[in-house]
């Protein structure tokens, strides 16, 4: 005869409840410190004060301020999903692959230059004078990840010249994204103008061209 499963007590839902809910408040203020004042002014004591939670709970549920840092990143994604992305890119009119490639860096760019968060953390990595460099070797990682995913999600990366294209011109866009805000101005361009990165982008498909055609 098998025994009916023990339904939870009461009580235990409700700290189930309160433990899921300070939580989501602990992930939520991380999240509105880096919005409000960047990463220089991720701490402890702020974020705490944020979501007007005591230290002790935060330690209990997470560990410490690093593995609150990995649960919002965790939240988090640091590139758009990468189909819809580079299926709404313009064309290229070149044949087949050398097209895709176009489409999915281009789309990598104008991703980058959308999403703040995104190209903080990858300044940060240069500058690392950040309190969670440990939460953020992970958030690099995750961010990696979704870059190569995101540029392959296309096919775009087909063959020891597409990818070695890719590798450089991934590089070169990471580089222009991230001055456009602070530096825009860049060989006569203005990278914070839409109409001169349809210029990288015509000199991205005259590259391309060359190489892939």
């Amino acid at each position: 005869m098998t025994s009916t499963p023990r339904k939870p007590a009461p009580r235990q839902i409700r700290r189930k409840l309160d433990r899921d809910e300070t939580e989501r408040r602990l992930v939520a203020a991380f999240d509105r410190v880096w919005t409000r004042d960047g990463v220089a002014g991720l701490g402890v004591n702020a974020v705490l004060k944020e979501a007007g939670v005591g230290k002790s709970l935060l330690y209990r549920y997470f560990g410490d301020f690093v593995g609150l840092a990995k649960a919002w990143a965790q939240t988090e994604s640091f590139l758009p999903h990468a189909a819809p992305a580079v299926s709404g890119a313009r064309e290229a009119g070149l044949p087949g692959g050398a097209d895709r490639h176009v489409r999915s860096i281009m789309a990598y760019a104008n991703a980058l230059r959308a999403r703040p968060k995104t190209r903080e953390l990858l300044i940060v990595e240069l500058m690392r004078t950040s309190a969670v460099t440990e939460a953020l070797d992970q958030m690099r990682t995750q961010f990696g990840r979704e870059m190569r995913g995101f540029v392959t999600a296309s096919g775009a990366m087909e063959g020891e010249d597409a990818f070695a294209l890719s590798f450089f011109v991934t590089a070169a866009m990471t580089y222009l994204a991230l001055r456009a805000e602070s530096v825009p101005e860049y060989y006569g361009l203005r990278l914070d103008r839409d109409a001169d990165w349809q210029r990288v982008e015509d000199m991205l498909r005259r590259m391309v061209a060359k190489v892939l055609v």
